[in-house]
């Protein structure tokens, strides 16, 4: 009986039953570049949207975090969620949200990893509200699911991440890489801080 109460006790302080715990374990494991320890920490749902390799990567903005509501935590990257998983807390979004836009580098980033990982609300977002008529992101996702197309945007959009920025005015940019090329707009709507959007993309 006493060794029975002591393994509940030990199991009930142990980090992974508290959100914060999870979440230090998960950081800690994404800053060491230990994709293993990373990947045990995630739902299963997770895991189906990201490969270990890409845990594996090591992201410089992960830092402090404090706790906003429940259990979701504010990177210096973006939001990172954690759910209640069959005893114990798992990571829920396998990265930190990657939706910043402030920048047209940050929109460009965002958009890449959008296209890569399927996540089409996000691509749809990224799209100017004026350009959005007859689009959804499941029509976005439709047009994806043709694997060449695919790629040879992956490429593409992997080539431009490198590529020199050209500041057309305050509010277009432009970035070209041999023959590819994208152009991205800065947006001040009502109620939301100014943001980058992808205007055109060839």
């Amino acid at each position: 009986m006493l060794c029975a109460l002591t393994f509940i006790a030990c199991a009930s302080t142990a980090p992974e039953t508290t959100a914060g715990g999870t979440f230090e374990q998960y950081r800690q494991a994404i800053i060491d570049g230990n994709s293993d320890d990373a990947w045990r920490l995630m739902t299963s749902g997770a895991k189906a949207r990201v490969t270990r390799q890409e845990l594996g990567m090591t992201y410089n903005d992960t830092g402090a975090s404090t706790v906003q509501y429940g259990a979701t935590f504010t990177m210096a990257r973006g939001i990172l969620t954690l759910e209640h998983d069959d005893g114990d807390w798992r990571v829920a979004s396998p990265l930190p949200m990657y939706t910043s836009r402030t920048t047209a580098q940050e929109a460009l980033r965002t958009f890449e990893r959008s296209v890569r990982l399927g996540d089409w609300d996000t691509v749809f977002k990224l799209i100017p509200p004026t350009r959005r008529s007859g689009l959804t992101p499941n029509i976005i996702h439709e047009r994806f699911m043709d694997a060449g197309y695919r790629r040879r945007v992956e490429r593409m959009l992997r080539a431009l991440l490198s590529a020199k920025q050209e500041q057309i005015s305050d509010t277009r940019v432009v970035m070209t890489r041999g023959l590819h090329r994208i152009e991205l707009i800065r947006l001040t709507r009502p109620g939301h801080a100014p943001s980058w959007f992808v205007d055109d993309i060839r």
